[in-house]
């Protein structure tokens, strides 16, 4: 990066001298506790952006920022950001270079206009995968690029090797339109620092779409998550665990920036059926056994229409008792359960229990759970054997024992738990 790009994008550009490692207590937010941290102090000779002259600011974390560790009592020129919100004496330095090997990066700030209100962008514009960095790129030629800032709109067309360059943006949140065929997007948006020159990598995917109506049994509208999956295990660029959309009043939804691929569409596919959407796992075009699923194929830009989901009956609710035995002399007393129905196991719930009165849960007939006792006695944490059952109908009721040391906890017991001790 040129030094106009290094002081474009970091919030935080300043010179000053080195002291020695210092001990601090800060909070990272004001809701989490404390923390301990060991930072460099920093006396500011010179701020071309975000800290104050002559002021004291301390370095935190320092990993990423040199090779060599700072050396007590040398000047540096620090480029970096803020990383506890809106204190802006605790800078995360993002690259330091002693002052005296900094003459390029300090020509340019001693001439930059620090009263500017504007900036540039410039980069190349390629088609690709944005979330595949490795995958090869193609520079795009000819492509009319549109910049949006408030009440400003600027625009630049790539050239043959997919560069461009616009100036005079104003400082701020600025909106990138990419005037692309239909089978191509890539709108961005990006933060414009006065003074500085913004790099910015515009990348256009292949913009494949599936998209239909999500309908119940009796032919209403399903609002619901649909979920999308490769068909099968070498899904390419396509993420395996898969991607999901909210259906909208309508029974509405649409998948895009698809790459080529054969997908499965459905309900329920990777998540067990609960209480919101208490139906089977369901695939296109309504069938619940995959192997009967029809594979949606999207090409370079395929636009499918009109994939339309049907979803079987929905599956009977149920309670699931639990009497827990055994808390004479507790000071209180939860129930843990996760769902197992669906590989691979969805969060549960934390259920505190008041005994001799039972946990009374809301579940689906024929789902599966998997449960553990947690007791919190004066001597300390007890825990039952992990146990697991499938609803059966009715009004099953299960009783359990806590007899077994269990691990300690801060806050919720469950969070704790991860069900893998038998």
């Amino acid at each position: 990066m040129t030094p106009c790009e290094r002081f474009g994008t970091e919030p935080a550009v300043f010179v000053g001298e080195v002291g020695g490692p210092t001990r601090h207590r800060m909070k990272p937010a004001p809701d989490l506790p404390s923390i301990e941290i060991t930072a460099l102090a920093v006396t500011v000779e010179r701020s071309f952006r975000g800290v104050v002259a002559k002021a004291v600011v301390y370095l935190y974390p320092l990993d990423a920022a040199m090779a060599a560790a700072p050396v007590a009592g040398r000047r540096y020129l620090v480029y970096g950001s803020f990383n506890f919100g809106e204190l802006k004496d605790v800078v995360m330095p993002v690259l330091m270079k002693p002052a005296e090997e900094a003459a390029d990066d300090l020509a340019f700030l001693e001439f930059a206009d620090p009263t500017s209100k504007s900036g540039s962008i410039s980069g190349v514009l390629v088609q690709g995968n944005l979330s595949n960095a490795g995958q090869k790129r193609q520079p795009l030629s000819g492509v009319t690029i549109r910049f949006r800032s408030r009440d400003t709109i600027v625009e630049a067309v790539s050239d043959d090797k997919g560069r461009y360059s616009v100036f005079d943006l104003p400082e701020g949140p600025v909106r990138i339109e990419l005037l692309l065929p239909d089978h191509l997007v890539g709108n961005r948006n990006v933060e414009i620092r006065a003074g500085g020159c913004t790099p910015q990598v515009l990348v256009a995917e292949l913009n494949g779409r599936i998209r239909g109506r999500v309908l119940r049994p009796d032919a209403s509208p399903m609002t619901w998550l649909v979920t999308l999956l490769p068909a099968n295990s070498s899904g390419g660029s396509f993420d395996p665990s898969g991607r999901s959309v909210r259906a909208d009043q309508n029974g509405d939804y649409e998948f895009s920036v698809l790459p080529p691929g054969e997908y499965l569409v459905g309900v329920n596919l990777n998540r067990p059926p609960d209480n919101g959407a208490p139906f089977p796992a369901t695939y296109y075009p309504g069938t619940v056994r995959r192997q009967e699923a029809v594979p949606v194929v999207v090409g370079e830009g395929t636009v499918h229409e009109g994939i339309d989901l049907t979803l079987s009956d929905p599956i009977r609710p149920g309670k699931l008792e639990i009497r827990i035995q055994d808390v004479v002399g507790s000071s209180s007393s939860v129930v843990c359960l996760q769902d197992i129905t669906t590989p691979p196991s969805a969060p549960g719930g934390t259920y505190p229990a008041a005994p001799p009165t039972p946990v009374v849960i809301d579940v689906l007939e024929g789902s599966r759970y998997r449960l553990i006792v947690h007791v919190e006695h004066p001597n300390g944490h007890l825990e039952s054997d992990i146990v697991e059952v499938t609803v059966a109908p009715g009004h099953p009721t299960l009783t359990m024992s806590a007899t077994l040391r269990g691990r300690a906890h801060s806050g919720d017991p469950c969070s704790t738990v991860w069900f893998n001790r038998r």
